[in-house]
């Protein structure tokens, strides 16, 4: 590389080349843009914190999911997405007490038999690609472009 003067007026500074953006495979970008339209349904739906002890200390809403987003069988599922204003959101996920009174909270508003058919549909493996065109299908069904 050729040294020059850096922006600092440093000499002798390495030019550095501009980054390139990483690559995002099409069914990651559909999958984000999934992301991004269901937390919008999700906040619109709920419109106010979900946790009915909320002492209404912020303002903002979270997309919260009751299990993990990493399982991609429940990642969209409606039942399994809570908005939740960010002082519960870091509640319920921080603690083992706030995880406790999370589940209590989803038993309690789904009923035990929706309850325990969510916590299956969490086991069950389902591959990427088909998860997001039945995210995409919901969505488009609801009004909203992909």
């Amino acid at each position: 590389m050729k040294e020059r003067k850096s922006r600092s007026g440093k000499e002798g500074a390495e030019l550095k080349k501009p980054r390139r953006k990483p690559y995002k495979s099409p069914i990651k970008k559909r999958r984000d843009r999934c992301d991004k339209l269901f937390a919008q349904y999700v906040k619109e739906r709920d419109q106010t914190c979900q946790n009915p002890q909320c002492k209404g200390r912020s303002e903002v809403l979270d997309w919260s999911h009751f299990i993990s987003r990493s399982r991609i069988s429940v990642r969209w599922d409606k039942d399994n997405c809570y908005a939740l204003c960010r002082t519960c959101h870091f509640y319920f996920d921080g603690n083992a007490l706030g995880k406790l009174c999370y589940d209590e909270l989803v038993r309690q508003r789904l009923g035990e038999d929706s309850y325990f058919a969510l916590k299956e549909k969490a086991r069950q493996v389902i591959k990427e690609r088909e998860a997001v065109e039945i995210c995409e299908s919901f969505l488009i069904s609801k009004g909203y472009k992909i």
